[in-house]
């Protein structure tokens, strides 16, 4: 992304999207006036009510071309009607991304986000395919997470349609992708169980040579991931069969023991993650941060709360009065980048298998 965006790009590129939307037309002469289609659908129902067989369709604004039906099919330049609208669909779920990616470049004020909120909801109606109209309702959803103003403007009056349906799909796609997940978990809890049973079966001789190559991988294995799954199958293995840890050096279980300990921190701190959220987000001190920041704030809250003998979040006065601040906040490690990011990477999955439909 360009850094040295200029301020108005974004309100640029508000004004030129708006000009470039594709819509329908129809002029009725009995009443002197012009109706306005933002979909195919909408303006072919219209039609049919009407028994016209006839009206406009405009690729942007200042251009048209009549739209007639032949037989059965609606058709505009030699084309079907419906591949005239995907087209649309496709370039304004592209045009709120865009808009998207620009104003996560810089920040904006409030009326910027205003401006965009409009936009998008505009773009928004013009889309008639349902998965697009998901892939649209993601992106203004994260919007809506992410800058305060932006979201305070779509739950107005003027708003309530778009944002009721933007909000229900972004919630039935969570939905969907919690689902899948529960499977994938079901799925590897037998794997693992399997896993499990024979390395508890192992003779003494058996765990010892086991024991031996997994070491020898593990020591010889420079890339962190890789490593990262070598000590789950080894912690694995050490917890199912006494003969195999037995055969390991001090060093190797060292290895594994600090895993053990890191993969239980973070399962707590992911277990408490939403009770940190909440207690942060109504907490004024952080009234100006950000979704991801305050994710990343009660992540620590909960690496914290694991540091104490009782593992209770009793007192976390001081933990809180530092997350509160942001310099200080940024400078931690960004431990909790998978937690922010899985949601991001399941739906940027989806976008891409619908592009590659298309």
């Amino acid at each position: 992304m360009d850094a040295k965006l200029n301020d108005s790009e974004l309100e640029a590129r508000i004004r030129a999207d708006k000009l470039e939307q594709g819509h329908y037309t129809h002029f009725d002469p009995m009443t002197d006036s012009e109706g306005y289609y933002a979909t195919a659908k909408a303006a072919t129902e219209e039609m049919d009510k009407r028994g016209c067989t006839m009206f406009t369709y405009h690729p942007v604004r200042g251009s048209s071309s009549p739209v007639g039906k032949e037989g059965a099919e609606w058709r505009v330049d030699g084309r079907s009607l419906a591949s005239v609208q995907e087209g649309i669909d496709l370039a304004s779920v592209r045009a709120i991304e865009r808009r998207a990616e620009l104003r996560a470049a810089k920040d904006y004020d409030a009326r910027t986000d205003r401006l965009l909120v409009h936009a998008d909801g505009f773009s928004f109606r013009h889309i008639q395919n349902q998965d697009q109209r998901e892939r649209a309702a993601i992106t203004m959803s994260e919007n809506a997470r992410q800058y305060p103003a932006y979201k305070k403007e779509m739950d107005t009056w003027s708003m309530a349609n778009v944002a009721k349906e933007v909000y229900a799909l972004d919630a039935e796609h969570d939905r969907m992708i919690a689902e899948k997940e529960e499977r994938k978990t079901a799925d590897a809890a037998v794997m693992v169980e399997d896993r499990r049973a024979r390395a508890a079966a192992w003779s003494p001789k058996e765990a010892a040579k086991q024991a031996k190559e997994d070491a020898g991988a593990l020591s010889q294995e420079k890339n962190k991931s890789e490593q990262h799954y070598m000590l789950d199958d080894m912690a694995l293995k050490v917890n199912a069969n006494p003969h195999y840890r037995a055969a390991l050096s001090p060093n190797i279980i060292g290895q594994v023991e600090d895993h053990i300990e890191s993969k239980a921190r973070y399962a707590f701190c992911i277990k408490h993650l939403e009770e940190n959220h909440r207690a942060l987000d109504a907490d004024p001190r952080f009234a100006q941060h950000t979704d991801a920041e305050l994710a990343k704030a009660a992540f620590y809250r909960g690496v914290c709360a694991w540091k104490q003998a009782d593992k209770q979040m009793t007192d976390m006065s001081a933990i809180d009065a530092s997350v509160a601040n942001l310099e200080t906040l940024r400078r931690l490690p960004n431990i909790q980048g998978v937690i922010l990011l899985e949601r991001q990477h399941a739906r940027q999955d989806h976008k891409s298998a619908q592009e590659m439909e298309l």
